[in-house]
């Protein structure tokens, strides 16, 4: 192998060049100082690489051999002579006052010097005595060599200092593993995600689970079902919904929903897969019939009559106390408010319907009034990111609002592509993401897509479907609300009470086999559970009952949560009170 030191003397020495060329020494030889040069001082090397020796010596030349015709007399010039051959000077001196200072051995050598041209092999160039000479061509071939050399260096020397780290740190693994493993096998039951379930498999294997249970396996990918199962596996129990969600995938082209994804159908658990059966295969299935969620017929009719046939209900569901402050524990707000355009490309990404928005901050407010100032009493449900988004900025001006991390998530990316899009008052928008803010925890309220509110409950749920007709009438759908499985998760969430906002119209025109029948059996219910506004109730004056259609009437007429009845108190000494309830 070359031996690269003599070519580091070679630079340091310069023998090949005059101490001139590359302003090396503070005197040249005629005795003059040295060109003092327009340019940052470059180290040597770099000198070499850029050719910056040719451009020099070019410029000498073209001033010595090629001097500029002038007729007129030239002006007496109080300057060095010597500054003529600065690089790309413009100083017009002559060229006979030049060569009078220049020593005659200088003069020679650039007449005789000849800019090399040459493109010499590599293996040339390596054994050269002369790198001065060698063209640009050839100096940055053997820059290229060098540098590639030093980076396979570098990559060998890293990559063995990675398999020496990935060595350690399997040893390191195995003696915790081990540690897991004696732990574990005295362990009755182990529970773990499924992700879990795939970054431990050597470690399952080990321990040879001869039982498995996965739990919302309907909302599973297959493969992860796949990479918990081991030699050892004797019984695989999967427990789940097939009428809910199915797994989430990154690629739409590879789902059951795609025309190019029906031969794949990655988003269809193995739940699902052996819930519908092969003819080949007999798998063995049980239904359990019995809720305890729902509050008895009022909530879980609606998916009894469209879903669940045989579906019971707990005892426990029938103990519900009425809502406080609401004339029905179940209602559909019906409205005709067009869906707003946000006036950007956001727009066309999600929906948003600003009236719903109010409706829904004002609807907290007033149940918050009334007592439900618990983290699991309201939870605020919408199927679409642009409406979560503008509630959720409306409900934290009061509130902690707490969001999914899976939701928090999707709003950040969303607000990232629309600050790009648009960055007019947008710069703060990462700063509006609340996860758990630091306002009062006595005041929380949960905010969630549909998607992402699957295997979870609440005491209150409302529900902002945002759909609704359009202005000029030409987009009148409910999107993926037409889907089942999602009517399902969110018609299902509450337990005490459950009120929806969206047009009842148009929600029972597009889905005819989910959302008019549910449509039919609130209207048919005595009193009807559907219409236009709000219906509210006083808890302390019955009586006193209103339909609140705009968000503004709720602080209008219930101001405190009851009414605006005035009690009058009087004591033994005729002192009288006049008091507004303020009720809980």
């Amino acid at each position: 192998m070359i031996d690269e030191r003599k070519f580091y003397n070679k630079f340091v020495s310069n023998n090949d060049l005059p101490h001139w060329v590359l302003n090396t020494n503070e005197e040249s030889s005629g005795g003059f100082k040295s060109v003092s040069y327009k340019r940052r001082n470059l180290p040597t090397f770099e000198k070499w690489l850029k050719g910056q020796d040719i451009e020099v010596i070019r410029a000498r030349q073209k001033i010595l051999l090629n001097p500029p015709k002038n007729k007129k007399q030239k002006k007496k010039s109080n300057k060095n002579s010597y500054d003529a051959l600065k690089e790309g000077g413009n100083e017009e001196d002559s060229s006979d006052n030049v060569k009078s200072q220049t020593d005659h051995e200088t003069i020679q050598w650039i007449k005789g010097y000849k800019e090399p041209k040459t493109n010499r092999p590599l293996n040339e160039l390596l054994n050269t005595n002369s790198i001065w000479r060698m063209s640009r061509v050839e100096r940055k071939n053997l820059h290229d060599y060098w540098r590639t050399k030093i980076q396979e260096e570098l990559i060998n020397e890293l990559s063995f200092l990675q398999k020496s780290h990935d060595e350690k740190r399997q040893e390191m693994n195995d003696i915790y593993d081990e540690g897991r493993r004696r732990i574990l096998l005295g362990s009755d039951v182990i529970g773990m995600t499924t992700n879990g379930a795939a970054k431990f498999q050597s470690l399952i294997r080990s321990i040879g689970p001869k039982i498995i249970v996965c739990e919302e396996a309907g909302e599973v990918l297959e493969a992860h079902i796949l990479s918990a199962l081991t030699r050892s596996t004797q019984h695989l129990i999967l427990i789940g919904d097939p009428n809910q969600l199915p797994p989430k995938i990154a690629n739409f082209s590879l789902s059951r929903d795609s025309s190019s994804g029906k031969n794949y159908q990655l988003d269809k658990s193995l739940f699902e897969r052996l819930f519908e059966g092969y003819k080949s295969v007999k798998i063995e299935k049980v239904q359990l019939l019995t809720q305890r969620r729902m509050r008895k017929e009022e909530i879980s009719d609606l998916v009894r009559h469209t879903l669940y046939p045989n579906l019971e209900d707990g005892e426990n569901t029938a103990k519900y106390l009425n809502v406080r402050g609401a004339q029905h524990n179940v209602y559909f707000i019906d409205h005709r408010h067009p869906e707003d355009n946000s006036g950007d490309d956001f727009a066309m990404r999600s929906h948003v319907n600003m009236y719903e928005v109010k409706m829904v901050v004002e609807m907290v407010n007033y149940f918050v009034r009334n007592g439900y100032t618990k983290p699991e009493d309201i939870a605020v449900l919408t199927p679409y990111l642009g409406q979560m988004m503008k509630i959720r900025d409306a409900l934290a001006e009061s509130f902690a609002v707490v969001i999914d991390e899976r939701d928090a998530q999707d709003l950040a990316e969303m607000e990232e592509q629309q600050a790009d899009e648009d960055r007019k008052g947008k710069e703060n928008a990462n700063g509006n993401l609340i996860i758990a803010s630091t306002k009062s925890l006595d005041k929380q309220v949960t905010l969630r897509t549909v998607d992402n509110f699957q295997g979870e409950e609440a005491n209150i749920v409302i529900v902002s479907l945002v759909r609704n007709f359009s202005v000029s009438g030409k987009h009148d759908t409910i999107g993926f609300l037409k889907s089942r499985n999602r009517s399902n998760v969110l018609l299902s969430r509450a337990r005490e009470g459950m009120y929806l906002l969206g047009n009842s119209e148009l929600m029972a025109a597009k889905s005819k086999d989910m959302w008019a029948p549910v449509i039919d059996i609130l209207q048919k219910r005595n009193p009807p559970q559907i219409g236009f506004g709000m219906p509210i109730v006083c808890n302390n004056h019955p009586d006193y009952k209103n339909i609140i259609v705009e968000p503004e009437q709720f602080l209008q007429v219930s101001p405190d949560g009851g009414c605006s009845k005035v009690r009058s108190y009087t004591s033994e000494y005729q002192f009288s009170f006049d008091l507004s309830p303020f009720f809980f």
